[in-house]
C-alpha cells in the first residue's frame, strides 16, 4: 500500500536533487566496476601469457600480433611487456578500487539522506489530517 507523503517545496526540491544526484552516482559505480573487472581480465591473461612464455626454452620464435599481422620478437622482450601491463594492471586496480569505495560511501550517503527525507515526511502529520 502506497501512502502519499506530503514534502513542503524545499523537502521536494531536495528529494529530487538527491534522487538525481543517486542516479549519477549508481551509473559511476556501473562504469567504475566495468573498468574494475576489465583491469582484473587484463591483468589475469597478462599472468597466464607470463606462465606459458616461461616454460619455452630459451630461444624459441616467438610472435607478437601487430595488428593483422604477427611480428618476430624476442621471447624476453615479450616477458618484459607482459610484467609491465600486469605492473600497469595492478595500478589501475588499486585507483579503480578506490573510485568504487568512494562511490559506493557516497550512494550510501544519499541513499539515507533520501530516507531521512521519506522518514520524517511519514512522522509529520500531514496539513489536511489536522484540518479534519
Amino acid at each position: 500500500m502506497m501512502e502519499s507523503l506530503s514534502l513542503s517545496e524545499d523537502k521536494h526540491e531536495a528529494f529530487q536533487t538527491l534522487q538525481a544526484k543517486y542516479g549519477v552516482v549508481r551509473r559511476q559505480l556501473g562504469i567504475v566496476s566495468s573498468q574494475l573487472s576489465y583491469a582484473e581480465m587484463e591483468k589475469q591473461r597478462n599472468k597466464l601469457t607470463l606462465v606459458e612464455l616461461e616454460k619455452l626454452p630459451e630461444g624459441t620464435a616467438t610472435y607478437k600480433a601487430i595488428g593483422k599481422m604477427f611480428l618476430l620478437v624476442p621471447s624476453s622482450r615479450i616477458i618484459g611487456d607482459c610484467q609491465e601491463a600486469v605492473a600497469v594492471a595492478d595500478t589501475r586496480i588499486g585507483e579503480f578500487t578506490g573510485q568504487k569505495t568512494a562511490l559506493e560511501k557516497t550512494a550510501t550517503e544519499v541513499e539515507n539522506s533520501i530516507r531521512d527525507i521519506i522518514m520524517a515526511a511519514r512522522d509529520k502529520p500531514s496539513v489536511a489530517s489536522k484540518e479534519s
